[in-house]
């Protein structure tokens, strides 16, 4: 899947909304292999949401 995604997607950003499991140091390093650059979503703020900034 990650060669397929860098392929065919350049800059990929990885937006999260810092759930534990998305802040795990082995969610976290293999996030950094896989090189996406992350966008961190504040917690609770459902005012910001992500197809309002055309991210789909």
């Amino acid at each position: 899947l990650r060669q397929a995604i860098k392929e065919k997607r350049r800059g990929v950003f990885l937006l999260h909304d810092n759930a534990p499991v998305h802040k795990a140091c082995v969610a976290q390093a293999v996030i950094h292999e896989c090189g996406f650059e992350q966008l961190n979503h504040p917690p609770c703020s459902p005012d910001l949401a992500p197809s309002d900034y055309h991210l789909f």
